[in-house]
């Protein structure tokens, strides 16, 4: 049974939710606007004002001076005021607008229109040369109507990485079930959801790294590591004023206080070129890690009552203070470092040796929190990945929970769907795959449903062991790892032919079988098999599947495997192990009718229908016969055939 769930939205769907929030915020940002616009001729206004009266004062005419200088020094402050008023309205102006986007991109995504959804972070980012495992590609994980298109609200670097790894490794049962609590009391929390995501968009370009900053954050201190030359520098930033004081009052030659100042300026001139080097390169790396404080201080304020949303804000503040009060406090640092660049810098370091304590400051906030800087961003990017997952479950509240357990022996399902379609289009089925010692056989004619099964299951799966909820009424499977051929690509540029690519996928696949049955990782493979060995001759390929799928079945593994010969269900070989299930279509004579139509339900048995050549005639290849009766040049039939494609992308979408 899933978990009782509490909203503190106002009822209705999460379309309702949603668009109700976005006419809200469509009516403020076009007051902010206005506003805007109001402020901007104000501040022209006053401005001019100003400048004219300052002509006044420079050029003195009819009217006194005193009274222009009077009136620039009140538009000057005028001024002042309205442009830090107007910067406000301005962000206020950004904040809506970016809620207003982001619920624009809800409805999108509950629609699944994919054309006005941003891609996943990864793909924006990607150059194309990452290396993936075979079934990301197969099952649609990433790219355009991809599942990571789906949970498209994680906007940092962090919160792709962990989504993207949570999505390709499985993680165990009790890892699942901590993430499945976070997930259900997230779900319901819509304004913080949508604020750590506009937070993290409003940020700092994506593309910078900080790799360059965590270099430094997690290296070791230089300066603190010579205790006798940071007592040294205090005792003279102690005495050298003093000395100054007591010159001035005449106690003792100003001489004394001269030499100080010149060994101060030595010593530094001596490490100048050290400390300024540090100062320079956290002053340039800590500039992006600047952008995240706004981020942290949001996730600060949540109080989750899960216990891995309580682990996750206890890890903002393993230094004792929260993360974003730590960063503030090295931005403050780093500020007071600039002093370097100012004409009063020379004099300053002459008598407090300025530099050394803020090279002290800087290498003991290393010390005390450059260590934390890592989790403090894996805690984010978890953040982020179940907020991303908890998306997906209040756009769906029918979708269930599903339970991962080694005590299961097969993958069940009741209702089973194809997350990535429209909940008003998406056929769900009962399933069962396994267990040990059988496979499932899925037939059925071309474009009936067999390949969207096999997807079906596997973003499931994908979707269950990430910690999120699954589309279907009830799921439940062992733990499991992934191996697929569904979406097979040859390559000029490799040399490798189809049917090479895909001999290369099934040893991938049977690899992994065997992998996962000599490990005790617990862990079955899962595998997916769709048409394999289409790139030979029926005869062969009947013989190859057979022993593939005999071996796959002896070592344990679950899996479905699709297929247009039926001959493999009575194989010898395999008949004990096979449990057939197949789709069918409906074929029409009317005129008024759709030629073909499919109901994409699962059926017991082996399919008994074929469309292949009625396909031909929708796509407007009508094969004729001459006088031997035989097949003669193909013709267009007499219906339209730009039509008669759009038909067939219809059914085929």
């Amino acid at each position: 049974m899933n978990p009782p769930r509490t909203s503190d939205q106002a009822p209705g769907s999460p379309a309702e939710i949603y668009q109700r929030r976005r006419t809200v915020l469509g009516r403020e940002v076009e007051e902010l606007e206005q506003r805007s616009r109001r402020l901007s001729m104000v501040r022209l206004t006053v401005f001019s004002i100003g400048a004219v009266s300052l002509l006044v004062t420079l050029f003195p005419g009819p009217i006194p001076s005193r009274w222009g200088f009077l009136v620039a020094g009140l538009s000057g402050v005028a001024f002042l005021a309205m442009v830090l008023g107007h910067d406000r309205v301005l962000k206020r102006l950004e904040r809506s607008r970016g809620l207003f986007q982001i619920q624009s991109e809800s409805l999108a995504r509950l629609e699944r229109r994919w054309d006005d959804l941003p891609l996943g972070l990864r793909d924006r980012l990607s150059d194309g040369e990452e290396s993936l495992p075979a079934f990301a590609q197969d099952l649609d994980i990433f790219g355009r109507a991809s599942l990571v298109q789906l949970l498209g609200t994680v906007e940092t670097p962090a919160g792709s990485s962990t989504l993207d790894s949570w999505l390709l490794t499985p993680a165990d049962p009790e890892e699942i079930l901590a993430r499945q609590a976070a997930v259900e009391e997230l779900a319901e929390e819509v304004e913080f959801r949508q604020l750590l995501q506009l937070q993290g968009r409003l940020k700092a370009d994506p593309t910078h790294r900080l790799d360059a900053f965590l270099d430094w954050a997690e290296g070791e201190p230089w300066w603190l590591r010579r205790k006798v030359g940071r007592w040294g520098v205090r005792a003279l930033t102690l005495v050298t004023p003093l000395l100054g004081l007591g010159a001035v009052a005449g106690f003792w030659p100003f001489r004394w206080c001269a030499l100080l100042l010149v060994g101060n300026l030595a010593l530094s001139y001596r490490f100048v070129g050290r400390i300024y080097g540090v100062f320079a390169r956290v002053s340039e790396r800590e500039r992006p890690f600047a952008q995240y404080a706004r981020v942290f201080e949001h996730l600060q304020a949540f109080d989750g009552q899960a216990p891995r949303l309580r682990a996750l804000k206890s890890a903002l503040q393993s230094t004792g203070a929260a993360a974003f009060e730590e960063m503030a406090r090295l931005h403050t640092i780093v500020e007071r470092s600039d002093l370097r660049f100012s004409s009063l810098h020379f004099l300053i370091q002459a008598f407090t040796l300025w530099d050394f304590h803020i090279l002290s400051s800087l290498e003991t906030w290393q010390t005390r929190a450059g260590g934390q800087v890592r989790r403090w961003f894996e805690a984010l990017g978890e953040w982020e990945a179940m907020s991303a997952l908890a998306g997906l479950r209040f756009d769906h509240p029918h979708w269930t929970w599903p339970t991962v357990t080694p005590e299961a022996k097969s993958f069940e399902a009741r209702q089973l769907g194809h997350p990535l379609l429209p909940p008003e289009r998406c056929v769900t089925n009962d399933v069962e795959v396994g267990p040990e010692g059988s496979f499932l056989l899925v037939t059925g004619s071309n474009m009936s449903g067999k390949s969207t099964l096999l997807r079906s299951l596997g973003l499931n799966a994908v979707l269950a062991q990430a910690g999120g909820p699954v589309c279907a009424q009830a799921l439940k499977h062992p733990p499991l790892r992934l191996g697929t051929s569904i979406r097979v690509e040859d390559s000029l540029e490799q040399g490798t032919s189809f049917f090479l690519a895909e001999l290369q996928r099934l040893k991938d696949v049977v690899d992994a079988a065997d992998v996962g049955a000599a490990d005790g990782s617990g862990q079955k493979l899962f595998y997916l098999l769709d048409e394999i060995l289409r790139g030979t001759n029926s005869a062969e390929r009947q013989v190859a599947v057979q022993k593939v799928v005999e071996h796959l079945v002896g070592v344990g593994a679950l899996g479905a495997v699709s297929t247009h010969d039926l001959e493999l269900a009575e194989l010898p070989e395999l008949v004990a192990a096979v449990r057939p299930v197949h789709f069918r279509e409906t074929l029409h004579s009317g005129d008024d009718e759709e030629p073909m139509t499919f109901d994409y339900r699962l059926r017991s048995g082996v399919a008994t229908t074929r469309n292949a050549l009625k396909l031909l005639e929708l796509v407007g290849l009508a094969f004729g016969e001459d006088e031997s009766g035989k097949a003669s040049i193909p013709k267009v039939g007499p219906h339209n055939p730009v039509a008669d494609l759009d038909a067939v992308d219809d059914l085929q979408s």
